[in-house]
């Protein structure tokens, strides 16, 4: 699983992120970089956990941040503005979500 995980990131960090071209597929790319993190976080243990996990939420503020930066662009139509809120609506909640159950987790340990 590893592997895998560090597969995918290291395409996202190499390839996709950089390259993306939309700002839309950017977005994408930077909650899948997030849950890919989440993934590693959690089969991981002790510090490789926390860092895992201080990596998940860098990855999913940075896609937050970048919603946010769209979202002020005053060329938004009306309806990616509307998809764009929703979007950034639904990634805090899961985000706020995670980070209480990783919390749970880390207190159970």
């Amino acid at each position: 699983m590893s592997d895998v995980c560090a597969g995918v990131l290291k395409i996202l960090n190499d390839h996709l992120i950089p390259s993306a071209a939309s700002r839309e597929s950017k977005v994408f790319y930077l909650k899948m970089k997030g849950d890919y993190c989440r993934y590693f976080a959690e089969f991981k243990a002790g510090n490789e956990r926390k860092e895992a996990a201080e990596d998940t939420m860098l990855a999913y503020k940075a896609a937050e941040a970048f919603e946010e930066a769209i979202a002020e662009l005053d060329t938004l139509g009306e309806e990616l503005y509307k998809d764009s809120t929703l979007i950034m609506q639904l990634l805090r909640d899961y985000l706020t979500l995670w980070t209480l159950d990783m919390q749970d987790q880390m207190d159970e340990a």
